[in-house]
């Protein structure tokens, strides 16, 4: 209430509180492209060209993060759009499938707009919305006003967002039929062969061993003769049409 009265007096008075204003941009390195995070192993969801215009929201020492651009899209999976409109609250990501980035979100009866086709795995693209910020390296934009302007925004580290999944697993993207779960698992290892699984896991039922996961190794290869006994450490997930999940292997510890 004690802000309300304030704000009418300020306003009786002929002031209003300042408001932070859009900094804008062209594009003078091109083409560039826009990525769903701050550094290049991010999804790049489109491209701008010379000239091209941007609004710029917050800023780091190497990128700008920027309103989503006309031509950038976001990805959905297709059974959550009816009549142009989403039925669920759902992430919207830099690719097709549950490994890429999420780089915002939608509520059901949220209007969209369809960018083509629905692909094979059931994704769909979409005009990126409102709330989606996306990224571009700094030194590519000519930012009206300079770095006076970039400095009345807010910083942000340039981590950004969760980069890719390792190129083995990309192979899978859109395929996908469960979230990411970190996981640790006993277990026999044997070799597979066919890429990108190089292994499979294989756990101890009474007297037999049953093959429990398809294992991906993430940055380096797997070495382990056949039967030995392991600690798997990974991320887990399912995928359409394959009889066991896949781990993508983080560690394997030998055990006795």
């Amino acid at each position: 209430m004690k802000k309300f009265l304030l704000y009418m007096l300020i306003a009786a008075a002929g002031v209003l509180p300042l408001q932070a204003e859009n900094v804008t941009g062209l594009v003078k390195k091109y083409p560039l492209n826009v990525r769903a995070g701050a550094g290049t192993r991010h999804t790049a969801v489109g491209q701008l060209t010379k000239n091209n215009p941007v609004t710029i929201v917050a800023v780091s020492d190497q990128w700008l993060e920027i309103k989503a651009p006309a031509n950038c899209y976001v990805w959905v999976a297709a059974r959550y759009v009816r009549n142009n409109k989403l039925t669920a609250k759902v992430n919207l990501r830099s690719g097709p499938g549950t490994g890429y980035e999420v780089i915002g979100s939608g509520v059901s009866g949220q209007p969209v707009k369809v960018m083509g086709k629905v692909t094979a795995s059931g994704w769909v693209a979409l005009a990126a919305p409102d709330n989606v910020t996306l990224f571009v390296g700094r030194p590519a934009i000519d930012v009206q006003g300079g770095s006076e302007a970039l400095a009345k925004l807010p910083k942000f580290k340039a981590a950004g967002r969760r980069g890719l999944p390792k190129s083995n697993l990309i192979r899978l993207e859109g395929n996908f039929t469960s979230e990411g779960k970190s996981m640790r698992v006993r277990g026999y290892i044997y070799k597979e062969g066919s890429a990108p699984v190089t292994h499979v896991l294989y756990e101890e039922k009474g007297e037999d061993l049953i093959p429990k996961y398809f294992l991906i190794p993430s940055d380096k290869p797997i070495k382990c003769s056949d039967g030995d006994k392991v600690l798997i450490t990974g991320e887990c997930r399912t995928v359409k049409n394959w009889e066991l999940p896949v781990v993508l292997v983080r560690g394997v510890v030998p055990l006795q």
